[in-house]
């Protein structure tokens, strides 16, 4: 990223999320389990979490040396892992397979970006409603999308199908979403094995304006297939 002084939106949603989309699922947390940063025991631990918990599942599965599977989960705002022996998926499909025509009839929430919140949740017709103490105190979301604000939408962040942003979708090849992002006019400024970023050009609505960019949006990738997609605006 350029060397300035600007900041994205840092939500650390710690949400179980409701169950209101087929396709999606949760994982049980069946033990006491520690949440690590790989699919294995040589990686380091992120948080442990009781049995009993339920955490979004990123439809993401590795089967590690020893033969046991791990499940790609969402805490704190970070992908993570658990493993099978202390985790199980609840209802919905165990890997979400990303279909390019199934995608085509997605709903495009780039469209609602700086929009009234309120409107924009009706619209989309999210079911849930939340506050938190951070700079988009208020969230509405379903089980694949969240969007956030005080009287606009200066937040989304995608967990599931459904939903694409300027075209790039949950469990699209990172390339194809780079692709999608970059014919939408944005700008790739930061690339990693795990993270992608690109930044949104600043218009007379943006709540603010660094250097010709008002926003970012991140891509958070496993084995080149993207799992969390987060936009927020920069505030300063």
């Amino acid at each position: 990223m350029r060397a300035r002084m600007k900041r994205c939106v840092a939500l650390a949603l710690a949400l179980t999320l409701l169950a209101n989309v087929a396709a999606l699922a949760d994982v049980r947390v069946t033990g006491d389990a520690n949440l690590r940063m790989g699919a294995g025991l040589e990686y380091d631990v992120f948080d442990s979490v009781p049995k009993g918990s339920e955490l979004p599942y990123l439809h993401q599965v590795m089967t590690d040396e020893r033969g046991v599977d791990w499940y790609m989960v969402y805490y704190l705002n970070s992908p993570l892992w658990i493993s099978s022996k202390y985790a199980e998926v609840e209802d919905g499909d165990e890997v979400f397979e990303y279909d390019p025509e199934a995608a085509k009839s997605y709903i495009d929430v780039s469209q609602f970006y700086q929009e009234p919140l309120e409107d924009a949740a009706k619209a989309l017709g999210l079911p849930n409603y939340r506050e938190v103490d951070w700079e988009s105190p208020y969230h509405y979301y379903d089980d694949a999308l969240t969007i956030g604000g005080s009287d606009c939408v200066d937040y989304m962040e995608l967990l599931g199908p459904g939903y694409t942003i300027f075209g790039a979708a949950i469990g699209m090849d990172i390339e194809d979403a780079k692709a999608a992002l970059s014919d939408a006019g944005l700008t790739l400024t930061d690339e990693s094995w795990t993270d992608v970023t690109f930044e949104h050009p600043a218009n007379e609505r943006s709540f603010y304006n660094s250097e010709g960019f008002d926003s970012c949006i991140n891509l958070t990738c496993a084995d080149g297939i993207v799992v969390v997609i987060n936009w927020s605006s920069y505030t300063g």
